[in-house]
């Protein structure tokens, strides 16, 4: 007996990037009836050199059902494998498909390939059996189906007393969330050229900004470099709580994180996907979500499809 046709959703980078990427298998998964499975194979495959950061799958962190693709099911799109034969594979088909030179049909298997960074709606008429690789980091995607949406990224664990203690605080005071991603932003060239630290002139400009529209903000600051943040916030003329607490036991750190900072009243977020999941699913909450306008150190990428309209750019 055959399998039905399915909605397989290739996964790639980290916890925001995976996000996006269920999200939109999710909209499609819904629109056609058709289960949704998710590819891992590439994103666990840790051989040295084929990940610039090593990355391991991170949705068991939230409520949604996953259900995990076999070798079988992705051997027909990836003959090439996961190794560094299929990483070269996987960029230049990026390559082809940002030329519109790549089909997306290959006889009867849809293999739907990103091909640039704008929202893409014939994406989201996809019909099973497809294959979806690519990012896909746009608000659009997940317009239709929020409530879905938020529903299955449900944080599981519980914050534990000294995270519900936090989450009060947040709640009791003008909070302002603000978040920090150095990392391999700074340490990793590759990722600093495409990315990068977005620099204190965007964090000064932003405090300016909220500081116009709510009264004695208190700032919360969380970041993956609390000795740096530490050392040069100050000069922006702030007085920060640096939240450096530890998650509960058998609670993901990064989930802990993320699920504190969408408690935030409201939020400064870097250019990052992970802050930027926060600022989204904190929308029942949040009253100014303040996010820069330049995503990319390369500033002729596109992301005008990235940032709600709901939201402000720095």
């Amino acid at each position: 007996m055959s399998n039905p046709p399915m909605v397989i959703v290739r996964l790639l980078g980290g916890l925001g990037n995976q996000m996006f990427q269920y999200a939109l298998g999710r909209v499609i998964s819904m629109r056609t009836g058709a289960p949704l499975v998710l590819d891992k194979f590439l994103l666990e495959d840790h051989r040295p050199g084929l990940h610039l950061t090593n990355r391991n799958y991170g949705l068991g962190i939230f409520s949604l059902e996953a259900n995990f693709a076999r070798r079988d099911d992705v051997r027909r799109y990836h003959s090439f494998g996961t190794g560094k034969l299929g990483k070269a594979h996987f960029h230049l088909r990026k390559r082809l498909a940002s030329a519109g030179l790549l089909p997306a049909r290959l006889g009867p298997l849809e293999m739907l390939h990103e091909n640039g960074f704008r929202f893409d709606p014939t994406v989201l008429c996809a019909k099973p059996p497809v294959y979806l690789e690519g990012l896909w980091q746009s608000w659009r995607y997940l317009e239709e189906q929020q409530s879905q949406i938020r529903q299955d990224l449900t944080f599981r664990h519980s914050l534990g007393a000294a995270g519900e203690a936090l989450v009060r605080k947040l709640g009791e005071v003008n909070s302002v969330v603000l978040h920090i991603r150095r990392g391999d932003y700074v340490s990793v060239a590759e990722n600093a050229d495409l990315l990068g630290f977005v620099g204190l002139d965007y964090y000064r400009d932003a405090i300016a900004q909220i500081r116009s529209v709510i009264d004695k903000p208190r700032f919360f600051v969380f970041s993956d470099d609390l000795g740096w943040s530490r050392k040069e916030l100050p000069q922006l003329g702030i007085e920060a709580e640096y939240v450096d607490m530890r998650a509960p036991d058998g609670v993901p750190q990064h989930a802990f994180e993320m699920q504190l900072m969408s408690r935030g009243a409201n939020l400064i977020i870097a250019n990052s996907t992970f802050s930027w999941w926060a600022a989204w699913l904190a929308a029942d909450s949040a009253r100014n979500v303040l996010a820069p306008a330049r995503w990319f150190a390369d500033n002729s990428v596109d992301t005008s499809d990235l940032i709600p309209p709901n939201w402000r750019t720095v």
